[in-house]
């Protein structure tokens, strides 16, 4: 019983990084972050 909660939080926990991924990625905040990143470093 406890593994299959535990199972459950983990999934929720990965879905929530997937949405967060897509919004950022509908925002283009991702590519933005990127880029910003590649000037940085460049």
């Amino acid at each position: 019983m406890n593994l299959i909660n535990q199972q459950f939080v983990l999934y929720n926990h990965f879905s929530y990084i997937k949405i967060l991924i897509i919004t950022l990625k509908t925002f283009n905040v991702f590519d933005e972050i990127k880029n910003n990143y590649t000037i940085h470093f460049s």
